[in-house]
Parts: structure tokens; sequence; C-alpha cells
């Protein structure tokens, strides 16, 4: 029999078996990954807790920094292949900035090690993606802020919590740059995306960098001179690299701009996904399978309803196969975070999704290959109030995990 643990920050997590629901059996499962790949989400505390295949609490742990009257806030949670568990977020300093705080917990909750950056500028600093490799090597990105601007980072910590190196990404316009979502390959190369300042609004930015922490090339993707930002990362099996973000466009407001990069950074094609609405249609989620099919979620405002889960498939080509999308009955918000595929690449997709009572909850949908949908099951936790799923993940049996944070009696 196989045993499973569960790490994460202030979050529930609901299991749903491939033969029927349950919103009384909680458990959790990492999904067998080809690669380490990051999303964020902004839990209200910094809590830690370990769930065993049991749903019985194996360890909680709290962390707060020395500056009594500050919060410190996660923002991503990272699982080596030991079991050991990587949170990263920021924290108060002494001087009322903010500073990226990284902790290591080892498979039984023991604090081995924390690690702060206070970039070169030495103003605030934000975390908002981590992963880690098989080696146990943790890696971080986010922004780093100067006096007027901010640049792009990564920050690769060995085992031992010790700094290997720092790589900084400073835009052509010396401005606003940052990133957002995290992918490693499997010979140690970074690839990370996010967003970067020219002279008049912001574009998307993919770097890689080797297992050095030399940048080996940058790319940008300015859709029609106005603002976009890049949201998430994947790559394939060949190494090629695939991000998925916002990107207005004239007339249409804000659209999916999906794009595929040689593993040498140039660009293979452009997927745009535009409601016909022609609102806002915002991406959160991206994956690849092993035919380099792409699939990508997120929210879409209606021309009748509030934001809409609105899922995407795009073929090797970047040919658009088919768009599933989900309308609450009420016509409330309905947005989509994260995605997954099992061995059949049917899809399942999470996020939250509006009761007529003006709360939200966990919303889960199954979609074929096809887009076809198969099931779909709604959570409201135990306070009757917000529910927000963030992430999905499958076991081998595609039994379905999902996690998020869920209010409870006045707590989260």
């Amino acid at each position: 029999m196989k045993h499973f643990n569960l790490f994460f920050i202030g979050i529930t997590i609901i299991i749903f078996t491939t033969m029927g629901f349950s919103q009384n059996e909680k458990f959790w499962n990492q999904r067998k990954e080809k690669n380490h790949k990051s999303s964020v989400f902004y839990p209200p505390v910094c809590n830690i807790q370990l769930y065993n295949d049991g749903i019985d609490t194996a360890w909680t742990r709290y962390y707060k920094s020395n500056k009594i009257d500050a919060d410190d806030l996660p923002t991503h949670v990272a699982i080596d292949m030991s079991g050991n568990c990587y949170v990263t977020g920021y924290v108060k300093n002494a001087g009322s900035e903010d500073d990226v705080m990284t902790l290591k917990y080892d498979k039984n909750g023991n604090l081995e090690w924390e690690a702060i950056f206070d970039g070169p500028g030495h103003y605030s600093d934000y975390a908002y993606a981590i992963a880690s490799d098989r080696e146990g090597n943790v890696y971080v990105t986010g922004e780093t802020y100067g006096q007027a601007d901010c640049d792009l980072f990564v920050i690769k910590y060995n085992t031992d919590g010790i700094r290997q190196w720092l790589a900084t990404y400073n835009g052509p316009n010396n401005s606003y740059d940052g990133g957002s979502a995290i992918v490693l390959d499997t010979i140690g190369n970074v690839y990370v995306t996010g967003y970067s300042w020219n002279s008049l609004n912001s574009d998307y930015v993919t770097v890689k960098y080797n297992s050095n922490g030399v940048q080996q090339w940058a790319t940008r993707y300015n859709g029609v001179n106005s603002n976009d930002g890049a949201t998430a990362i994947d790559i394939d099996v060949e190494g090629n690299v695939y991000i998925t973000g916002y990107s207005s466009n004239t007339g249409t407001s804000f659209d999916y701009a999906t794009i595929k990069y040689t593993n040498a950074g140039v660009q293979q094609w452009v997927s745009r996904y535009n409601h016909s609405s022609n609102l806002d249609d915002r991406p959160k989620a991206i994956i690849v399978n092993d035919s380099g099919n792409v699939f990508v979620t997120g929210g879409s405002l209606g021309s009748t309803s509030d934001y809409d889960f609105a899922t995407v498939k795009i073929n090797s080509a970047g040919i658009q196969q088919w768009v599933a999308r989900y309308n609450s009955p009420d016509n409330n918000r309905d947005m989509a975070y994260d995605l997954a595929l099992d061995d059949s690449n049917n899809v399942y997709v999470t996020g939250l999704s509006y009761r007529s009572t003006s709360y939200s909850d966990y919303f889960t949908i199954k979609y074929s290959n096809n887009g076809i949908k198969q099931w779909e099951t709604r959570y409201n936790g135990t306070g009757n109030s917000d529910d927000v799923a963030y992430k999905i993940k499958l076991d081998d049996s595609s039994n379905v995990y999902v996690g998020g944070t869920s209010y409870n009696s006045g707590t989260y």
C-alpha cells in the first residue's frame, strides 16, 4: 500500500475518488510529475500543516518573524523527493521594509533552516514562486525593489539553505520587472516568467538560466504595444517552453495569450483566446502533455455574467481545439486557478464559484480530452462562507485532490 503525506499552508484539502464524491473525505496526494512547477496563492497566515494518508494531523507549524506587529505572508510551497517542505513568502525587517523569507521543514516538521533575502537595493522584496529539484536545491523568484524600480530575481539555495547564486533581470527600460512563475528541467536549467515594463507598459518576460545561474536567454512578448503579463509556465519532454498570461488587445480588453518557445528561446507560435463578449480573459494555469498539446484555464468575463471558468485546448501547432466554459446558475463569479491531466488526457479544473448567498465554494469540473464535461462537484466548508480552491493534483489511480482556503467560524 502506498502512503501519502500532505503539506499545506492554512488550507483545506478535498479528495474526489473516481467512483464518487464526498465532502467529508479529505486526503491528499502528490501527482507524479515530469518537472517541477510553481503557481502562486496567498494564504492569510503562516501556518504549515502535514496530513498523512489517514487524515490524522502529523504536525502543524507556525512561523513568526521577530517583527511582532507585522504580518508574515507565505506565498508558495514546494516539496522535494524526500518529503521536505519549503515555504517562501515575505516578512517585515527592522526598517519596516519587506524581505523574502524561505523556510525548510523536514518530513517530521522540524525547521531545518530559514533564509532571508534583502535585495541589493535594501528596499522591499517579494517572493511569488518556489521550486525544488531532485537534489533538494531550492529556487525562489519574485521581485526586488530599489529606490525607484524593481528587478526580477531568482535565488538558488542548496539543501542546507546556503545561497548558491542570485540572478537578476533588469529590463531595457530600467523599470519594473518581476517573476511570477518558475519551472526546472531535468538537467538543472531554470525558467522564469513574469512581467517587464517597457517605456510605456508591461510585457511578458521569460528568462532561462543554467544550473550556475548564468542567463542563457531572455525573450519578451508585447502584444499590441499595450499591457501584458505572464502568469504561468510549463515545459514539455523536449524542453520546449510554454507561457500563458493576460495580453491587452484593441477592442477586446485582456485576452489569454499562450506562447511556445524552443529550448533556445525562439518563438514558435502565439495562440490567443478572446470570448465573444470582448471583455477580460485572464489565464491562471497551464499544462502541456507528452504530445505537445497545451491546456490553459482561468477566468473569462461573459456578456451576461461575471467571470466564468474558461478552459482552452491548443494543439502542438498552436491551433485552438476547443474551449469549455462554466457559468454558475446564478451568473455569479467563477474563477479557475489550476488544472491537471490524467493518463487519458482528461482535464480537471478547480477554482472558486460563488453561490447565490454571495459566498464562494470550491468548484471542480472534469472534461474529456475533447472538452466534454464529465462531472462537476462543489464544496461548501463548515463555516458556510468563502472557500477558494487554488491547487489540484491527481494520483496514479486518477483520484483528484483539491486544496485551498476555507473559512471556518472566524478563521481560515
